[in-house]
């Protein structure tokens, strides 16, 4: 079942713009209207000051939202434990968890995510993260996040609910966006049906046992994210924009230039003879699962794979989107016709 949010997850908007803010990421889409831009605009040039205050010299708070986070894309991009931790909490406040606790678990899953055998569940977290095929300075990271986190999650916590308080009054300036957000998803949702949607748009199996929740975002205006079991969805992707946009000069450009790319090449290769997950195309390719993510998402956000999860596993399978590749392919050659 997929329910839909009509209000965006303060977590996750302080997050995705606390990410953006550092590592100066694109706040959206060249072709965005003047006045959702300059709205967007007035938050980060007016958030300057509070984040001088937050993370000057605070090297090890910084790299909970950069070098940490490269780790974690293991688990599509974005860690669940981090903002989800203390407001599920609030939406289930029988349910008592410690932050080591929490944290293992995610260690745990991501060896199973990456594995064909599942985690011996009395094995340390420093056991478990040697056998995680990551980069040294990766576990390293990861191992120090939790060796720390009862230290450290404090410090995260209350840079989250203090950007939170900064962020929440700017997002009423976008109220007409989430009205239209939340109708075109509750017309979807009464037509088509939501599963059959995101199969056909987004070419993501959802399964019949899977309880997903979709929820607008407007400080990732311009982004898909799929997370566990979250689905957010940027406020200017309605579906009249992805399909005028599907393929277009500027997508067949950065197409092209993922083609040219010979890392990203080999994997469309290998998934145009059969669907596999992080861990195959690793051993095929002789990456880490860290750095197979990385070019997954690149792929992802072009459209040029798709992908489903298993009943039976966590397993996230990628498959070639022949149709979109064949199209752009098409649509270059046209150009010199």
């Amino acid at each position: 079942m997929i329910t839909i949010n009509t209000k965006p997850n303060l977590a996750f908007e302080a997050y995705t713009f606390i990410l953006r803010k550092l590592n100066n990421s694109e706040r959206y889409a060249h072709t965005t209207h003047a006045e959702f831009k300059a709205n967007i605009d007035a938050i980060y040039d007016e958030s300057t000051p509070l984040f001088d205050a937050l993370f000057h010299e605070k090297e090890t708070i910084r790299s909970l939202f950069t070098d940490l986070n490269d780790v974690l894309k293991i688990n599509n991009l974005l860690p669940y434990y981090y903002f989800y931790s203390k407001h599920r909490s609030e939406q289930t406040p029988n349910q008592s968890h410690s932050i080591r606790e929490d944290m293992y678990k995610y260690i745990t899953n991501l060896h199973d995510l990456a594995s064909d055998e599942p985690c011996d569940k009395d094995a340390s977290a420093f056991h478990i993260i040697q056998g995680l095929n990551l980069e040294i300075g990766d576990k390293w990271h990861l191992m120090n996040f939790y060796e720390n986190s009862e230290t450290l999650y404090p410090q995260y916590e209350s840079i989250m609910d203090t950007v939170i308080d900064f962020i929440t009054p700017y997002l009423t300036h976008f109220d007409s966006y989430l009205n239209d957000f939340n109708h075109e998803w509750q017309t979807i949702d009464q037509s088509t049906g939501l599963k059959n949607h995101f199969k056909d748009m987004y070419k993501i199996t959802i399964n019949d046992s899977e309880n997903i929740t979709l929820s607008p975002s407007i400080l990732g205006c311009n982004q898909g994210v799929f997370i566990d079991s979250e689905i957010f969805i940027g406020v200017l992707l309605n579906t009249s924009v992805l399909k005028r946009n599907t393929l277009t000069f500027e997508s067949v450009t950065r197409i092209l230039k993922l083609l040219g790319d010979p890392t990203k090449s080999s994997i469309l290769q290998l998934l145009h003879h059969k669907k596999m997950y992080g861990k195959e195309l690793a051993n095929e390719t002789g990456l880490t699962p860290a750095t197979i993510s990385y070019h997954m998402q690149e792929l992802i956000n072009e459209q040029l794979i798709s992908i489903t999860t298993q009943d039976s596993s966590n397993r996230i399978y990628y498959q070639l989107n022949n149709e979109m590749l064949l199209g752009a392919l098409d649509f270059a050659q046209s150009m010199f016709h």
